[in-house]
């Protein structure tokens, strides 16, 4: 009861939100500036925690510029190579 209302009414509100946001920006960031802002990398990766935490790898599927985002932010060169840093070392295990 409580997740179906997670995700039918509480989470369509505020993804929506904030795919309003990135609607209006210009340049694919949250805050419309040129480069990231530390809500960028905050709010993409809380946008996959929730997505891994709800165990539900669809829950963002009907917003693809938060897409976009976690996307674009994990496409910066410095977090790229984090990524492909953390996935040699759990391949390694």
């Amino acid at each position: 009861m409580v997740r179906e209302a997670l995700l039918t009414s509480l989470l369509p509100k505020h993804l929506g939100y904030f795919e309003g946001l990135l609607s209006n920006s210009s340049s694919g960031w949250l805050a419309g500036t040129a480069l990231p802002t530390i809500a960028d990398f905050y709010m993409a990766e809380s946008f996959l925690a929730l997505r891994s935490n709800l165990e539900a790898p669809d829950v963002l599927a009907g917003w693809p510029l938060i897409l976009g985002l976690i996307e674009k932010v994990h496409a910066l060169p410095a977090i790229k190579a984090w990524d492909e840093a953390e996935a040699a070392k759990t391949s390694n295990l």
